[in-house]
């Protein structure tokens, strides 16, 4: 019964944002406008300039937020890391595409209800009432126009598309009983791969298994995983750290300088080990600051940079990196070297075998606890044998999609929807993220009939709520693999691509 529900609500949804999109798009198209010849773009969207100026202008708007909201905390660099430019041209892009449905849908904004609405925002308003002298002081005011006229559109592209979806009282009815009825399960996450790799083949196994094997396989799991047998070059190193807290302060910096600099002036080959003892702040210390072999290219560039430059027993100038200042020494050198198919052989066979196991045991085992459950009985004893905990979630709503301690999970939602209290298990294993997974229906609990007269007309708003919300996005995404959508802008990361449209 369940099941049926949530097949329904499924192909609801999926049936009124079809057609509701499919209807838009067919009937208005999109068309190419004008290029706009005047000045650089940031971005075209059907042949419709962004100009540079208004993406400078909407930008330089976001970072006055941005200082307002975090003061002396403000950072441009925070900007970047939160793609800031890139995000606010990803929203223009978007409003102007809405602009250009408005458009031809021949929506519109009369000024007497922009004004109404700007009066209405409570930013510009004081104790209640709308503050003129001080909208009037508002830098860029026009963007800030053009901003709540999108906003406006829109809202009335929004009213538009919703306007189409009408629930019927069966629709709210079985959407009631899915959000109602409380499920409790035993679940159990099986991680075949893990189990797999606990089942190493012995020595005399991978012995056997290398005499069966032609050499020609060998060699080309070896020839095609060559990176795999290679020992990257490495240096066997020393160092003096003096180190220096995170975003400290200059004269913390200055003062950790001349401790460095200090110790370099008294410090040599010989003399490092003690040095460093005494000196060194760091867990190496008590070893005379020896690391151990290293691989090149796993430290810091200024670090990599004064390794290059030494020849074993010389010691550094001072290196400047994030963590403070080092004094470097080399006591060796390893060039990098590709491990000999002859040397790796044995190892090429226990891998080859313990893959072929793997799959072997994954296979065996999944059909073990199939044949099992088709049978109708539980896999608890097996899973404790292996020991896999089996956990409970708990009473839990079924119609959210989110099964607690696992996440949305909506295979695993599917899943459970088809167990009833005559049959609690599935036919099968059900699969979720890279995994399978058990599961026992507990107890079910259905919602009485005579609630839900005073539950519909919130249930209604809510799952109309729902309905608005995926439509628009479903409508956007089928809008802008319509569009062509060219960014010309550059930026310093790299923009994440946009849903459909073409990009530069």
């Amino acid at each position: 019964m369940l099941d049926s529900f949530r097949k329904k609500q499924h192909n609801f949804l999926y049936s009124i944002l079809l057609f509701a999109t499919v209807a838009v798009m067919a009937f208005y198209g999109v068309g190419q406008m004008n290029k706009d010849s005047g000045g650089g773009a940031a971005a075209w969207v059907n042949g419709e300039a962004i100009p540079a100026r208004e993406f400078v202008q909407e930008l330089e708007y976001r970072k006055d937020q941005y200082r307002n909201m975090l003061g002396a905390q403000y950072d441009e660099k925070l900007l970047e890391t939160f793609q800031v430019p890139q995000r606010t041209l990803e929203e223009m892009v978007q409003y102007k595409l809405l602009a250009q449905q408005a458009h031809k849908l021949d929506f519109r904004v009369p000024d007497n209800e922009l004004v109404d609405h700007i009066k209405s925002i409570p930013y510009f308003q004081k104790d209640g009432v709308f503050d003129a002298a001080m909208y009037s002081k508002l830098p860029n005011r026009g963007l800030e126009e053009q901003r709540q006229r999108e906003r406006l559109l829109l809202v009335r592209m929004q009213t538009y598309l919703v306007d189409r979806v009408k629930l019927t009282p069966r629709e709210l009815r079985d959407a009631y009983t899915l959000r109602e009825t409380k499920v409790d399960v035993d679940y159990a996450k099986i991680d075949f791969n893990e189990l797999a790799n606990q089942q190493k083949p012995s020595s005399a196994a991978v012995a056997e298994f290398l005499k069966k094997t032609p050499e020609s396989e060998l060699k080309g799991h070896y020839d095609s995983h060559r990176g795999d047998y290679v020992e990257k070059a490495a240096v066997n190193l020393r160092q003096i750290r003096v180190g220096v807290p995170f975003q400290a302060k200059a004269d913390v910096k200055a003062t950790a300088k001349k401790k460095i600099e200090a110790i370099a002036k008294e410090v040599n080959a010989k003399t490092f080990a003690s040095v460093a003892k005494k000196e060194s702040d760091d867990e190496y210390a008590k070893n005379g600051g020896s690391v151990g072999w290293v691989s090149r290219g796993t430290l810091e560039p200024p670090l990599e940079q004064a390794i290059e430059k030494l020849t074993p027993g010389t010691v550094s100038a001072p290196v400047e990196t994030t963590f403070g200042y080092y004094l470097l020494m080399v006591d060796g050198k390893r060039p990098e070297k590709t491990k000999d198919f002859a040397d790796v052989k044995s190892s090429i066979a226990q891998t080859l075998l313990m893959e072929r196991n793997k799959r072997e045991f994954t296979d065996r085992t999944k059909a073990a606890f199939e044949k099992q459950l088709a049978e109708g009985k539980p896999l608890d004893a097996e899973l404790k044998k292996l020991k896999i905990d089996v956990k409970k979630t708990g009473p839990f709503s079924l119609g959210q999609g989110f099964i607690p301690n696992v996440g949305q999970a909506e295979t695993l939602a599917d899943a459970i929807a088809e167990l009833t209290k005559e049959h609690p298990l599935p036919k099968k294993l059900a699969f979720h993220q890279g995994n399978y997974y058990y599961l026992k229906l507990r107890s079910v609990e259905a919602p009485k009939a005579t609630e839900f007269a005073k539950s519909s007309e919130t249930l209604e708003k809510t799952l109309s709520t729902q309905v608005e919300s995926a439509l628009l996005g479903k409508w956007m995404e089928r809008l802008r693999k319509s569009s062509t959508i060219n960014v010309e802008a550059q930026f310093q990361s790299k923009v994440p691509p946009m849903p459909g449209g073409e990009h530069s």
